[in-house]
């Protein structure tokens, strides 16, 4: 046995231990390698043998524990390093110093045992698998009560146990390596978490330089990285004596503190839910037996997910996981079995298991254990997170999907960067209430401000609205965009007494008791008003929050309890924005913002155009129009102001228009604007808030965001408009960036209004995040060099800590903004949808003809396509991130043509993807309309084939320089058209000979729309960049 001891020692030192714990003089390897040597015992069974010890119960919890899996900095229970099973489930203990070996037994997994022997508390004999995941246990083992109750069947006291070391199972997302200490090149420190046992050794590589590891301390590892940048991968040796790999872990280095990532992140699998038990059948009566037919080709079996009945299928959705019997009546997909009765299993389904693999293999040779799923009296499925038909209306009456919008990876998580926010920024200080409330500083700030509180709002709104109902957090995110949304209802009451400016208009919300736009500022407090007067910056994004938070929760079976308040109160800050924070024009053809409540105008009253917030006057327009019967004056109050919100919406962009550079893209942070006919001119000479009026700086940045946010929420209607602003933006940082730098200066034109530019833009968040914001809308770049763009502006957000709420703030908005989870919150909340002919793709997808004609085309038939390249490619719906299980049923394939055949034999297959022996067949009624990039994959589109109508285009109003519209120049509903991104105009003019109704396209650097509205094309706009024209079919007789 002593020589056991020496060579766990030796192999413990040769995989990178911390010497403290790898040493191999007498003390140590007697006390520090119990550990080892009991894995040793584990890989070698011949000489295992159970050990003997104590175990009590802990009172603690695996928050704040050594290994640091729930550290309270990383966020606690909510930290990606705590998504073990055994973390969820409460079946984890603390060990003493032998066993814990300075932390090398973190993670690792346990069977303890109690046989009934006399103990200081009556107990029963019972047995668990435990993880370790602290230290400082008294006894060998110090468990969870979970746990502790498990094995023993009492409450309390110290029980003789026996003990061996098994391998762990394991969450579905796989092993998760998450950062720290981050934020630096030359430093960090990660915890690899929810492995199969503990880590022994470690090494990361960032772009090709590899990095020994070496452990801190618990479960966290360090490394000296000496400045390099690049791709970041890791290698961590287990103790089982396997390698775990994180290949391609981040795409660039550093990360942000709390950035991670897992082995299995692409093919998450869901939740194992209830399922039924199966009851014996009596045996069906023989039938006759028919003349023989021929027999069609058999069905490809359809694979069963974890925590699902598995007798029939014999195969499991997610690599890894095997078909196990438990008896005649039951099977399910699990990563391994051991027979007999399984301790998690619930009490009244603890029967034996006997885990043949029902493929006739035998049963796994790792020991571990699972739970079984809970059989309940019959099957029952998720409800959907879109309800019936005329559960809630649909907010935009024309919807699109813009999945033609730019996202990159190289940003982070939204729920990261949202919980950062809270822990850095926020805190709840009126004793009593659950009102969240965001403290400010710097500038003219300091306190509460209503812009900080809405950008609060704003995150929290968009964080919950871009999850699905069945997420985990789905909840716990609701319940805080309520306690910001309480804030901001504070704020409002505050307001009441004086010097709102609402007075006339008359007060809105609360029965008409309180304004609905809150004064500027409040002391911390959350007791007192420091500056009286409306923000409509502060207000319009606190509206986005609210309104998207209403509306993806109305769309969904679980409304939590406080809908209808928010919902009725989101109703009417929409009235009273209008009514007290707009003017309208001395001509009466405008409408625009007012720099507030009580100030602000046209001409020499002043304007901020980053005030100016278009995607929320639009969302302002459908909510009342949906719900005008349920919270407005009158049934016909949302059709009222219909035309008023559109004539605000179209007096911003003309602002926009008259302030930016066409040549840079760029806005001054002040300006007075004034009417000129039908257009408007705008000037310099006004400032306001201590910025210079003629810059780029930290208020004009922001316009393009708003603007940005326009273009994703509604790409259909803010379309053409939009993308006009926006892409001189981008082609101005696509001079600035080289392989991941970006220049610290930005171009200025002497011709426009903008004099200077803030000092160090890329690196000044207030700045470069919302001036990013501009790389999600197409700009006529080829698709690989803007997203590089989008990439590069990604690692440099990702690279930024939250430390201030106004720097911090546009961290967290643009990380939301630019890895695509405000097009998921705009998508769950109704404002788009990828149904009807709305829809949109990289290619288009004729419908059905639906009337016989004759002209040059041949037969119809399907075929198979390539989704952006096809290789190297898996299949998404919407956006790259879009992936629910419910697009696709996996079977087995050996070939790409067998998966084909497998698409081929399922009636509403619209598409495959490929790794052999896996194939996805996609029955989403939308299609695939995205992909993501993973090597060895194929996605490929199944469809209609057919040939292009013949004919020619023609100008529309001189064509270039134009972009389409319907019966006017401002006629544009998005069910005219659908949108694509294709790579050119010719493309562009392709597909719509493809489509039987289409009457036209309007093309603009990649962004591609089909005509079809059946009047045609009857009129255009001028807009730069643009082009229409009417497609002119040559029909034979």
């Amino acid at each position: 046995m002593l020589q056991v001891i020496a060579f766990a020692c030796l192999a413990a030192g040769a995989a990178g231990q911390d010497q403290s714990t790898a040493a191999c003089n007498a003390t140590s390897c007697t006390t520090g390698s119990m550990f080892l040597q009991a894995h040793q015992e584990r890989v070698k069974p011949a000489i295992a043998t159970l050990r003997t010890g104590f175990m009590s119960m802990w009172s603690g919890t695996v928050v704040g524990g050594s290994c640091e899996y729930a550290n309270d900095k990383s966020g606690a229970l909510n930290s990606p390093a705590a998504t073990s099973p055994y973390i969820s489930g409460k079946v984890y203990c603390a060990a003493d110093s032998a066993l814990y070996a300075a932390g090398a037994s973190c993670g690792s997994c346990w069977r303890v045992s109690y046989d009934g022997s006399p103990a200081t508390e009556s107990g029963q004999p019972g047995s668990m698998v435990i993880q370790i995941v602290g230290s400082g246990s008294p006894n060998t083992f110090e468990c969870h009560l979970t746990a502790f109750q498990q094995i023993t069947r009492a409450t309390s006291g110290v029980f003789p146990v026996t003990y061996e070391s098994v391998g762990c199972e394991t969450g579905s997302q796989g092993g998760v390596a998450t950062v720290l200490d981050g934020n630096n090149a030359w430093y960090t420190k990660v915890i690899f978490s929810n492995l199969p046992d503990a880590v022994v050794g470690a090494s990361m590589m960032v772009k090709d330089r590899v990095y020994t590891m070496s452990r801190v301390s618990g479960a966290t590892w360090q490394a000296n990285t000496g400045g390099q940048s690049g791709s970041v991968s890791f290698s961590v040796s287990l103790g089982d004596g396997s390698t775990v790999q994180f290949d391609s872990c981040f795409s660039s280095w550093p990360v942000a503190t709390g950035e991670y990532c897992s082995t299995d992140a692409e093919f998450p699998m869901p939740s194992p839910a209830p399922v039924p038990m199966p009851v014996p059948m009596p045996m069906p009566l023989p039938t006759p037996v028919p003349a023989p037919m021929p027999v069609p080709p058999a069905l490809p079996v359809q694979c069963s997910a974890a925590g699902e009945d598995c007798r029939n299928t014999k195969c499991c959705t997610a690599a890894g996981y095997d078909c196990y019997e438990k008896d005649q009546y039951w099977a399910s997909c699990r990563q391994s079995c051991i027979p007999g009765i399984n301790p998690l299993d619930p009490p009244e389904y603890q029967t034996p298991w006997t885990c043949a693999r029902l493929d006739g293999s035998l049963p796994a040779p790792t020991p571990t254990l699972s739970p079984s799923p809970v059989p309940s009296p019959a099957p029952s499925s998720m409800p959907s997170p879109v309800p019936s038909p005329g559960t809630s209306p649909m907010l935009n009456p024309n919807p699109i999907l813009s999945a033609d919008a730019f996202t990159t990876d190289t940003i982070g998580s939204s729920l990261n960067r949202l919980s950062e926010f809270v822990v850095q920024l926020t805190d709840q200080p009126v004793q009593g209430s659950a009102a969240r409330a965001v403290h400010s500083s710097g500038g003219a700030a300091g306190g509460v401000v209503s812009e900080g509180q809405g950008y609060g709002l704003l995150l929290a709104g968009v964080a919950f609205a871009s999850l699905d109902s069945s997420n985990s957090k789905w909840e716990q995110t609701g319940d805080l965009a309520y306690e910001m949304f309480l804030g901001w209802r504070r704020m409002c009451e505050l307001s009441a007494s004086s010097g709102s400016c609402q007075d006339d208009e008359g007060f809105k919300c609360g029965g008409g008791n309180y304004p609905c736009l809150p004064h500027w500022k409040f002391g911390d407090d959350l007791t007192s008003v420091i500056g009286k007067g409306a923000a409509p910056d502060g207000d319009a994004d606190a509206l986005a929050g609210m309104l998207l938070a209403v509306m993806a929760a109305r769309r969904t079976s679980s409304q939590p309890t406080w809908l209808d308040e928010m919902g009725r109160w989101t109703y009417e800050t929409c009235v009273q924005f209008y009514e007290s924070s707009t003017i309208s024009s001395p001509t009466g053809s405008h409408r625009i913002v007012k720099l507030g409540s009580c100030w602000g105008g046209w001409g020499n009253d002043g304007q901020n155009p980053s005030y100016h917030a278009p995607g929320v006057y639009r969302m302002c327009k459908h909510y009342m129009e949906a719900f005008d019967n349920e919270f407005g004056a009158s049934n016909s109050e949302g059709d009222d102001y219909k035309s008023k919100w559109e004539t605000l919406i179209d007096t911003s962009y003309k602002m926009f228009h008259a302030v930016q550079c066409p040549s840079t893209g760029l806005i001054t942070n002040w300006a007075k604007i004034s009417e000129a006919g039908e257009q408007l001119t705008a000037s310099t000479g006004f400032s306001g808030s201590g910025t210079p009026g003629a810059e780029y700086g930290a208020e004009a940045s922001r316009a393009v965001w708003r603007v940005a946010l326009d273009y994703l929420l509604f790409p259909a209607e803010a379309g053409s408009d939009a993308a006009a602003f926006l892409r001189p933006v981008t082609a101005q940082l696509e001079t600035k960036e080289s392989s991941g730098t970006w220049s610290d200066n930005l171009d200025i034109d002497g011709y426009c209004l903008v004099e200077s530019i803030h000092d160090s833009w890329s690196w000044n968040m207030f700045m470069a995040g919302p001036t990013f914001s501009a790389l999600v809308s197409p700009a006529g770049l080829t698709e690989g060099r803007q997203q590089q763009l989008a990439d590069s502006a990604g690692a440099r957000v990702a690279s930024s800590s939250i430390r201030d709420y106004y720097s911090g703030s546009w961290i967290a908005i643009s990380t939301m903004t630019l890895n695509g989870d405000l097009s998921k919150a705009a998508l769950n909340a109704g404002l788009m949808t990828s149904q009807g002919s709305s829809s949109l793709s990289t290619s288009p997808a004729p419908p059905a003809r639906a009337t016989t004609r004759t002209t040059t085309t041949s037969t119809i038939r399907k075929d198979f396509s390539a989704v952006n390249g096809g290789s190297h490619r898996v299949c998404r719906g919407s956006t790259h991130n879009d992936n629910s299980n419910s697009f696709y049923s996996v079977v087995k394939a050996t070939s790409l043509d067998a998966c084909k055949e497998a698409c081929e034999a399922t009636s509403a297959c619209v598409g495959i993807e490929f790794k052999s022996p896996r194939c996805e067949v996609w029955t989403r009624t939308e299609g695939i309309q995205a992909t993501r990039s993973l090597a060895g994959y194929t996605c490929l589109r199944y469809g209609e084939a057919v040939v292009e109508r013949q004919g020619s285009f023609a100008p529309v109003d001189g064509g270039s320089g134009r972009a389409c519209r319907g019966a006017s120049s401002t006629d544009n509903l998005g069910s005219y058209y659908q949108l694509l991104r294709l790579s050119s105009e010719e493309a562009c003019q392709s597909s719509c000979r493809q489509l039987e109704n289409c009457k036209g396209i309007e093309w603009s650097y990649g962004r591609c729309e089909m005509w079809t509205r059946t009047g045609g094309i009857e009129a255009t706009r001028p807009v730069p960049g643009f082009k229409c024209l009417r497609f002119v079919e040559v029909v034979e007789d």
